[in-house]
Order: structure tokens, then sequence, then C-alpha cells
């Protein structure tokens, strides 16, 4: 059957220059040489001089081989020259109406009529030439020059031009040039929308129904102009006349693109039959034929009034709901009409669409089923069907559904546009195009298919095609956020920054609209984030501002991204985890353009990376193969290789180490995805310290995290995670000496383990999040040394043994809810109930001769209790947003967590609380976009810290990290715009902090930008033996500036300085770090191809005390 598909959608080309794919009424054809018309078929192939015509209301839609779209009106012949020599190609419109469509050949595209050329340079236009040869010319998007012998206009969008025999053409003003293809509809009479065509309606021996019964035979027989004309007999009499008549009368009107007649019918039949609710229904729908909302709304409105139960106004409801982006108002809508009428498959078909849309899978299925069941035949249900299972990945079920809806209905828009989706995901893109142009020829207004046929074009290197088309499809769905985020990721990938935040801005207005994300293509970055414009624009709180007002937890790209936002440490490891175990087939995506879909795809990318300062010189060389598969069910895997390798300089330190990581992520249904995560690191590190004493550090780390994800719906679903970690490493040292030798040896050997589970559940305005956590770290350290020294004549010999294993333990539930109390506030409230503890002991042995000495010591701490975390969100306007956190958190000893790190968009501080550590936070902070170039935020933050340890012997310093920022592109450098993040770990047992800060973004040109903040610091240790010093790293005052520019041939360059008063090393103050400024500079340049990827970075400019580092990326993909 999926062969029959193929070979019904081959390309046009395969068997001459165009394809008809579309008849309503009666079309005809001829060749060239021949003189007598023939009936024209569907699939049927043009070739050059052929003929084609359309009869009274009726229809025909072509595609030609170059994927030029022409839609042919009632009672038009059109001739097809073919191509001359430079290869333009010709097109020949001798009578009626066409609308053309041509994005391939701007420029190359000629149509010919009897008063007029037009020569296309795009992209749709409408031409009409009536029976004294006159031409009328409507250019909808693009520009056309109109000319003959006389003279010449060009065209522009939306604008008008009459051409007639012997004149010069002349522009004419137009009011509203959408008007004039409201005939270009996939819009039909459908007999089976009316109960009085049905078999038993009609069996009643009346005059009215034996005219019916021919009607009915007329109109499948597509003879539309004698069915019409009957009707028209039959509306005469009003003996005769029915409500039936009137409404079908109107459909023919809608179908001829008279939409003002088709309102003027509708309106005499309310009239006249007054009881009847569908006049109310119809009128609804003609108006959002054209495009008028609040008309639509007011014919509603005023038919519910009087039929508040009725099944057509119930329909009509829904399907303006959608119209609007009103997804829970077009369901409800929906679901009354099948509980008012449970038989009608209609009702069944809208709520399995609403909820299709949603991708919620297990509630369309059976919904689409329903109205499958009531009615078979019922126009698009069964694309609708292969569309979901397309969603859902079921590749092989949506090929059968298609086959049977294109075999029934080979001209179904619906059904042509889900198989190229389908055609898409399973990496056809050309195939994909041709079947994405027929559903946009046949219903040019199905805003789905052009947005599909956007990523076609994209995908296949047509960059300023696809942002063109993805402009159209916005003008179709104007509430759609998907067409702006989507040419925000495309001019994010094309270097192009200010367009990238154009289009992100609009789309961040239209996500309370948004119906799903999960179709579009991620990387491991979440470059599909809104944000990602802004960040790859260097304006890091601005994309924070976008990320944390997108935020969705059921979706991979907001964890992602955030991650990138955040400092490396705690927060960034939580969304890695978060994001992969939600999506874990994105790490397969493309290395070099996004796909905007998931497509099937390997890839492959070396590199390699050194720097060299005074200090010490690195040379990193590497690879990454990655890919993505889609045939029985998604999956996706990563490995890469490093070695690293350190040569001393000022610094007496060289050693080696090499990572494996590896990566796997399957999706074997819809709602379940399966995560696992591995590495595998190796290092030897030598540290002579002086000619007489070496040190050497050798090792291996292991670490695996396995993950799962199960969708109960696209707003419920829950995580499972599992970690394992293990280590095993060697420090030695060695003095010799003439009267000394000393050989010691320290193992360290710690196994941690984690489990963790999350449910998040949306329940109308609330976002419900539970879950409980576990973790465990056994670490054991045992220090050999052996030592002989000579005293005189005498040898001392002593050997020391200690053993000092240690537990943390740390277990967590917890409850939070994201509440959006009005439009404009949002209340965060969490409470964690979260238990710490930690045993460490120490048994230490002495032996001198006959001497044995051995003591031992313990040591427990543990904290436990309630942690609660309580939030506001006050959006005053769409531009500026408000946000207050209390946050007390007790940090897990695990290296991340599945549950919220972030309360009304303020994330945890995780840079100054160690494992065990409890933190009490206060923080006040504004945001507000002032213009589509400004943006400034502002903070007030007070923080208590009380880590575990004694003053100056702070527990729990290293930190456990998954190093899932492996499975990720990264730059060798990245420029952190924030002013809060630390040059270094500020380790202390306990202290408060006061701060306050204020950051400018600011886009100065498409390809400039800048950011400025402040951050004024109070700190101090609160512990009685280091009362009220400064704690480590923390300077009063920082100022930082930075530039982004982008220059020509997608080269950035990008500069930052930082200006830090005075600050001290460690809470004892035994180092003070003086005042001074700390400069970054990076370029960076990709190939067009972006094969190539090359960096060039300098970094500890100006600092005081630092070698300065310059160091060169380059790699290369495929």
């Amino acid at each position: 059957m999926a062969l029959a598909v193929f070979f019904a959608f081959k390309s046009p080309a395969a068997f001459g220059i165009a394809e008809i794919v579309s008849i309503t009424g009666k079309g005809e054809h001829r060749q060239i040489a021949e003189a007598a018309w023939r009936e024209a078929k569907l699939k049927q192939q043009l070739g050059a001089g052929d003929f084609v015509r359309t009869g009274d209301l009726s229809a025909m839609a072509i595609l030609f081989s170059d994927r030029t779209q022409i839609r042919l009106s009632q009672n038009s012949m059109f001739q097809l020259r073919g191509a001359d020599a430079k290869g333009t190609s010709i097109l020949n419109l001798r009578q009626g109406r066409a609308w053309s469509q041509a994005k391939d050949k701007p420029g190359r595209l000629i149509m010919e009529t009897p008063s007029a050329v037009a020569a296309i340079r795009g992209t749709d236009w409408e031409m009409e030439v009536d029976l004294e040869g006159r031409a009328r010319l409507t250019v909808l998007h693009g520009e056309v020059e109109f000319y003959n012998e006389q003279g010449s206009v060009t065209v522009r969008d939306n604008e008008h031009a009459l051409a007639e025999k012997g004149k010069a053409p002349v522009k004419l003003l137009l009011q509203n040039p959408a008007e004039r293809v409201q005939w270009v509809t996939s819009y039909t009479v459908d007999i089976n929308r009316y109960r009085e065509l049905t078999g038993a309606a009609l069996a009643a021996p009346v005059e009215t129904n034996r005219v019916l019964r021919d009607v009915v035979e007329l109109i499948r027989a597509q003879r539309m102009k004698e069915a019409h004309d009957r009707l028209v007999e039959l509306a005469r009499s009003p003996q005769l006349s029915t409500a039936v008549v009137s409404l079908l009368l109107a459909d023919f009107a809608i179908y001829a693109g008279e939409l003002k007649h088709a309102e003027e019918l509708l309106e005499q039949g309310r009239q006249r039959f007054a009881q009847d609710p569908r006049f109310h229904a119809q009128l609804a729908r003609v108006a959002l034929f054209r495009d008028d909302l609040g008309a639509a709304r007011r014919y509603l409105q005023a038919g519910l009034a009087q039929f508040p139960d009725a099944v057509e106004l119930k329909l009509a409801e829904g399907e303006i709901a959608r119209f609007d982006g009103q997804a829970v108002q077009a369901a409800n809508a929906y679901q009354a009409a099948t509980e008012l009428a449970p038989k009608d498959a209609r009702g069944w078909h809208g709520r399995g669409v609403v909820e299709s849309e949603k991708e919620d899978v297990k509630r369309a299925r059976p919904l689409l089923h329903r109205a499958l069941g009531l009615n078979p035949a019922n126009p698009g249900t069964r694309g609708e069907l292969a569309t979901l299972e397309t969603f859902a990945n079921n590749l092989d079920a949506a090929r059968r559904h298609y086959d049977l809806a294109l075999k029934a209905q080979p001209d179904d828009y619906v059904a042509l546009t889900g198989l190229g989706l389908l055609q898409l995901k399973a990496g056809e893109t050309e195939a994909a195009l041709e079947t994405l142009l027929r559903a946009n020829v046949i219903e040019p207004k199905y805003a789905r298919a052009v947005l599909y046929a956007a990523i076609a074009y994209y995908q296949l290197g047509r960059h300023r095609t696809a942002l063109e088309t993805l402009a159209r499809a916005a003008e179709l769905d104007p509430r759609d956020p998907l067409p702006h985020q989507l040419a925000s990721m495309i001019h994010t990938d094309l270097v192009e920054p200010g367009q990238a935040l154009g289009a992100a801005r609009k789309a961040m207005r239209l996500m309370p609209y948004l119906k799903s994300l999960n179709q579009l293509a991620n990387d491991q970055k979440g470059a599909a984030n809104l944000g990602n414009a802004l960040a790859q624009f260097g304006l890091d709180d601005w994309a924070l501002n976008y990320a944390h007002q997108s935020y969705s937890p059921f979706w991979a790209g907001s964890h992602l991204f955030l991650a990138d936002r955040y400092g490396d440490g705690f927060n960034k490891q939580s969304e890695l985890m978060q994001g992969f175990v939600t999506d874990p087939t994105l790490f397969g995506a493309s290395n070099r353009f996004q796909t905007l879909l998931p497509k099937p795809g390997h890839y492959f990318s070396a590199g390699a990376t050194a720097t060299r300062s005074d200090d010490l010189r690195t040379t990193t060389p590497s690879f990454v193969v990655n890919g993505f598969a889609n045939s029985a069910f998604p999956v996706a895997y990563f490995v890469e290789g490093l070695r690293v390798n350190l040569n001393p300089g000022n610094v007496a330190f060289d050693g080696k180490g090499s990572l494996v990581t590896a990566a796997l992520g399957l999706a074997p249904r819809e709602d379940v995805s399966l995560f696992a995560f591995a590495t595998s690191f190796d290092a030897d590190v030598n540290v002579p310290a002086s000619r007489f004493m070496t040190e050497r550090t050798s090792g291996r780390e292991n670490r695996l995290d396995l993950g799962l994800n199960y969708k109960f719906s696209p707003t419920s679903q829950s995580w499972l995670k599992l970690g394992f970690g293990e280590e095993s490493a060697v420090n030695t040292t060695s003095e010799r000496q003439a009267t000394r030798n000393i050989d010691t040896r320290f193992d360290f050997r710690p196994r941690n383990e984690d489990l963790q589970y999350r449910h998040s559940l949306r329940a109308g305005e609330h976002e419900l999040t539970w879950g409980v956590e576990n973790a465990r770290t056994d670490k054991t350290g045992i220090l050999t040394s052996n030592s002989r020294i000579t005293l005189g004549s005498g040898v001392l010999v002593t050997q020391i043994r200690d053993e000092s294993p240690e537990v943390d333990k740390s277990w967590a539930v917890y409850l939070s809810d994201r509440l959006r109390l009005t439009d404009r506030w949002i209340l965060d409230l969490g409470l964690h109930y979260q238990d710490y503890e930690k045993t460490a002991s120490s048994v230490t042995q002495v032996r001198q001769g006959s001497f044995l000495f051995s003591d031992g010591t313990s040591e427990r701490h543990a904290r436990s209790g309630s942690y609660p975390r309580i939030g506001l969100a006050y959006e005053r306007t769409a531009d500026e947003v408000w946000r207050l956190a209390y946050q007390k958190w007790l940090r897990p000893n695990a290296a991340n967590t599945l549950s919220p790190v972030a309360t009304a968009g303020i994330p945890l501080d995780d840079q100054v609380v160690l494992a065990g550590g409890e933190l009490e936070r206060l923080r006040f902070q504004f945001e507000k976009e002032l213009s589509a170039s400004t943006f400034v935020s502002l903070f007030l933050d007070r923080k208590r810290i009380h880590n575990l340890g004694l003053p100056g012997a702070v527990l729990n310093q290293r930190d456990e990290v998954a190093n899932l920022d492996r499975l990720r592109n990264r730059s060798a450098l990245i420029l952190r715009a924030s002013g809060e993040i630390l040059e270094q770990p500020s380790v202390f047992l306990e202290g408060e902090i006061d701060s306050a800060g204020v950051s400018v973004n600011q886009r100065m040109s498409d390809t400039l930008s800048g950011y400025a903040n402040y951050v004024h610091t109070d700190s101090r240790n609160t512990h009685r033996f280091f009362a009220d010093f400064d704690l480590p790293y923390m300077p009063r005052h920082r100022f930082t500036f930075g530039l982004n520019w982008v220059g020509p041939e997608r080269l950035l360059l990008q500069a930052q300085a930082i200006y830090r008063t005075s600050r001290f090393t460690n809470e004892f103050h035994s180092e003070e770090l003086p005042a001074g400024w700390d400069a970054t500079l990076k370029a960076t340049w990709q190939s067009a191809d972006k094969r190539w990827l090359v960096e060039g970075f300098a970094t500890n400019l100006l600092k005081h005390g630092a070698s300065t580092v310059v160091g060169l990326n380059a790699v290369w993909r495929y």
C-alpha cells in the first residue's frame, strides 16, 4: 500500500512538465496538435504545448515539475507553452482567472495574456483575462514586470494593474487585494453536510425531494453548473424551496469565491427560515473565510442567544475558537456538540483535531477513530488520524492511513500535508516538498502545509525561500508563534542575530496561543528556545528573561537552554539531566545547520584546541560521532573521545588525560523515552615539586546515568533517574635525600548512587510537581606513609596508615504548585522536606620499630526539616515582569536534581552552598524591555549560608559532577555576561551576603550589541573565628562591559572587560587579590557550509598576577 502512495505522488518531472493534482466540476484537456477536447483526469501528465480548460463552476489545480503552482477558476483556458532557450518557463492564460505561486524560478517565469506579458520575479499573484482580452494582474507577494509594446509597469506586494490591447499597462488602486483571490479555496459543495440529503430524508414522494435527488446525483457526477441551475429553479418557487436549498446555494457561492453573495443568500435564508440555526452558523463561517473574526463572533453569539443547544452552532463555535488559537474553548465547544449529537462525526472529528494539535495522542486517537467509525467518508478525518500517528512517530501505521485516505480522495490536502510531514521525518526532503506543494495548491490557505514546506526549503538549503514561506505561514495563522520561532532559528543559524531577535520577539508575544513544541527539532543546547536569538547576540540577561517567560517543564528546550544561562554547577547539571531525560533523542541533532524538524542523519566532527600561557601549554584533540534514526522508532546516539595533554611552563606541572563519553536515547513509544549516559575519565598528572621530591596522581572516574520519561499526556509526565559513579585515584609522593627517604600513598575511592522520581501535571491554572529523591556517597581514603630517616649512626623507620571512611546520605520529598492567579500574577509555592546526614571516622596507626600507636575519631553531622520556597511573579505588561522569591534549601549530595531549581523565575544560588549546606534567601528582581532594542534588569538579594565543617576546614568542597555538558557541541570558551558569576568557588563555613545590581542589554544594530552591569556586594563571615571578614572571591564592586559584533562572512567578534575591587581567596584572608581589570577577547568564524569552525581567544588580559592565556580551537564537521 505504501508503494501506491509513492507512485501516486511521484514528481511530475518523471512524466511531463506538469500534473493535474485536483479537479472540481468539469475540466478538459487537449494537446497542441489536437482539435478535440477530452475530459481531464486527476494525476494526468501535461506536456509542453498542452491546453487545459475549466467549465462553469469548476476549478483545476496544476503542479509543474519546476514546482510552480497554478490554480484555474471557472471558464478558464490555459496553455503550457514550455521553456525557451534560456530556460524561462512560458505560460499562457487565454481566458479566465489563474492564481499562481512560484518560488523556484525567480525571474525565469513568464505568463502571457492577449494584452500583456507578466515577467514573474515572485512569489504569488493572480491574473484575470476577460472576454475582450483585458488582463488584470494582482500581486499578493513579490514583484511582477507587466508589459506590452506600449509600455510597462512594475507591480509589487498588494498592488493591482490593468492591461488592454493597444494600451500600456497601468496601476490601479485596490482596497483589499485578498478579496481578489477568495475563489482560491478547497471549499466544496458537500451533500453529506445536510441531513435533508440523506437517503431516508429524500425518500418522501414530494416534488422538492425529486429535484433534490437530481441535484445530489449531479453534484456526485461533478456536473456543478447543472446542479446549481436546478437549485436556482427550486429557489424561485416559494412552495418548493426549503432551508437546504438556500444553504446549498450559499455553498455554491462560497465555492465560487463570491462571499458577499453567499452572505446575502444566508441572510435571506435566516429571515425566511428563522427557526433554523444553521444559517447563523454558516454566516459565522463565511465571516471566517473573510478573516473577519469579529463578525464571526457576532453571528455566533446571536445564534447561540436564540439556539443555545444547536449542534451546528457548537461546531461553528469550535471552528472559530480554533481559528483564534483558543484550544480550550474549541475543545469545550466540540465536546458540547458530541453530547448534543453523539452520532454526528463532526464533533468527534473536531475534538480529535484539537487534541492532535496539542499532540495529546492518547486523547486524540480514540476521538478520531470514533469519528471514522461514525462516518468513514468524513473529509479529512483519516488524514488527521494519519498525521497524529506521524506526530507519534508510528510511521508504519501513518503510512497505512495515508494510503487509504489518498486512495479515497487523491486531493485530500490534509492527508497530503501529513504525508509531507512523514517524508520530512523520514529524511525524504525532496519528496516531502513535492507533496506539500500539492497540498498547498489544492488549499493555499492551509497554514500547516505552508509551514512544513518552509522547513523542507530550509533543509534543501533554500534559506531565503524558507523565510519567505514562513512569513506566508504567519499571515495565514497570525496567532501561531511557530513561524516566527522557526524564522528566529533560521536567522540564528545564518548568523543574523538582529533578524533572529526580531522574529523571537514576535514569537514571544504569541506564546499564549502555542499548541505544541514537540515536533520542533531541538539540539543539545536548546537552540529552539526563543531566548537563543538573544544569547547568540551576547544578551544573556534578556535571554534568561525569555527563557523563564516561555518556560515549560514538559519541553526539553526549556531545560537545556536554561542550563547554559546558569553557571557551571548544580543548577546547570540539573537542567541538563531534566532536558536529556525529557527528550533523549536531541543529542543526535545535526552538528552544522538546524533541521527544524527531527531528521535522520549521522554526523562526525574532529577538532583540536590548543592554549598557551607562561604557566602552562595544553593541547586537546577530540572527535564526536552522533546521529539520529527514525525507522522503527526514534533512536539517537553520541560518542566523544578526547585527549588532554599538559606541558609545563613556569609551573612545574605536566600530565595527560583521556575522556570517553557515550549516550543513547530511545523513544520506543510516543509516551516512553529512555536515556543512558556514560563517561570514563583517565588521568595521569606529574608535579615535580623539587629535584628531591616528585608527586604523581593517576586514576579513573566512571559514571553511568539512566533516565526514563513517561508521558501520561503532553502536560502530565513522570521522570525517573538512576545514577551511579565510582572513582579510583592514587596520589603518590616520593622524597629522596641523603638522610631521608619518604614514600607516601593516598588511595581515594568514592562511590555514589542516586535515585530520583518526579511527576509534573498541569491542571487548569495549576502546574503541580511532586517527587522523591535519595542519594548516597561512600568515600574511602587510605593514607600510607613509609619513611626512613638517618639520625647519626641510626635509622628511624616509621610506618603510618590512616583509613578515613565517609558516608553522605540525603533524601527529600517535595510538592510544588505554580499557579497562575490571573493573566498577570503567578504564585509559585514549594515545600521540600529534606534530610542530610554525614558520618566520618578516622583510624590512624603509627609504627616505629616496636612502638605501635593507634587512635580513632568519628563525627556526625545531621540536618533535616521543612524547606519552603515561595515566589511571586507579576507581569505588569508583556514587556515587564517583577519577581520576588523566598528560598530555603538544603543542598543534597547528588550531582543534580529532577526537582525545580527556580522559584518564580529566580534560580537557586549554587555557587556558595556546598553539599549538606543550607541556604536561606530573599530576592527581588525587576525585568523590562524598554524597547525592541533595550532590556534592563535590577535586583536586591539577601542570603544566609551555613555549610558543614569547621572554620577553615569546610566539608564537601569536592562537587559530584555528572559532566552532562559533554553531550553538547560546545565552544572552547564561553563568555558569561552575568555579573553574579564568581571567578572562583567561594568556600566558607557560614556567612551573609547582601547584594544589589543593575544590568543593561542593548542591540545597537542588527550586527552590534553590548551589555553592561554593576553588582554591589556586602558579604560578611558570621562565624566567631572570622567575624565580619569578607567572604572569598566577593568584591564589593564589580563592573562588567561587553561588545558583540557580527561581521561579514559569519565572523563574530566578542570583547568583555570586568573590573573587580579587592577580594580575598579564602575565608581566613591569607591572600588578597588587588583591584583591577580582567579582559577577554574572542573571534569566531564559520565557513558558509558550516563544515569549518575556527575560534581564537585570549583571557586574563590585564589581570594582575595571572598569566595571559591565548588559545585556538578548530573543528571540522561532516
